[in-house]
């Protein structure tokens, strides 16, 4: 019973801290953020990282997904000297590097945003997967990226269905609208080149606005920054 007098203020601080965390979610949700994405592959060093990857994957699209649409152009980016430098380097490759508004909401309300970049092989690309950002009292970025790894031999319209090796293939692109069928989302064109080594880039950070985040992979890298802007004036 002595302890009760302690623990009724406990409570009491559990509960407040709660309710401003709440408050705080809830002024953030429905604001705007220019975002910025670039995503590039190294060309060296790979060989020493000494990583072993797993062939017993599952890729799938997420169920609430969109596509990027009204990008911004070059002239709007604010990677564009790292996406020089690693150009030049000539130990990178930039697979995907896209600037766009984006009005912020909760983990549950925010769809994933499918990405695709890189060399094209049939349907597949290089880079293939979806990122998801939401709001809470930070800016919070998944990815669940594969790096497809596409030899000769796969660029005709053979599969990887008789090598055991490769026991997954890559699944068929979602429709460009959830509100259409999209059964195809577990499926797979058996007609279509399969990658012979996949590696995915899965990871989740919280971020500050204004700020540039690097998200590291042995085999890949990705560049991150969300900046504050005034809501678009209604139409």
């Amino acid at each position: 019973m002595k302890t009760l007098p302690i623990l009724v203020p406990c409570l009491f601080i559990l509960a407040s801290n709660a309710l401003f965390s709440q408050s705080v979610i809830a002024q953030n949700e429905g604001r705007w953020y220019q975002v910025e994405f670039l995503i590039f592959k190294r060309l060296t060093g790979t060989e020493q990282s000494g990583e072993i990857w797993r062939q017993d994957i599952s890729l799938n699209y997420p169920e609430k997904y969109r596509y990027l649409s009204n990008t911004l152009p070059t002239k709007a980016h604010t990677l564009g000297g790292h996406n020089y430098a690693l150009r030049k380097s000539g130990q990178y490759k930039v697979l995907f590097h896209k600037a766009w508004n984006q009005q912020m909401w909760g983990k549950k309300k925010s769809p994933a945003i499918i990405i695709r970049g890189g060399e094209r092989y049939g349907i597949h690309r290089e880079l293939e997967g979806s990122i998801k950002i939401h709001i809470g009292r930070y800016l919070h970025v998944s990815t669940d990226l594969w790096l497809n790894s596409f030899t000769i031999d796969t660029q005709d319209t053979s599969t990887n269905n008789d090598n055991p090796a490769v026991p997954f293939q890559l699944p068929l692109l979602p429709s460009k609208s959830p509100n259409q069928n999209t059964a195809g989302i577990n499926e797979f064109f058996t007609e279509n080149p399969q990658p012979h080594h996949t590696v995915v880039f899965r990871e989740k950070r919280r971020m500050r606005s204004k700020e540039t985040h690097y998200i590291d992979h042995p085999l890949m890298g990705v560049l991150v920054r969300m900046l504050p802007i005034d809501p678009p004036a209604p139409p």
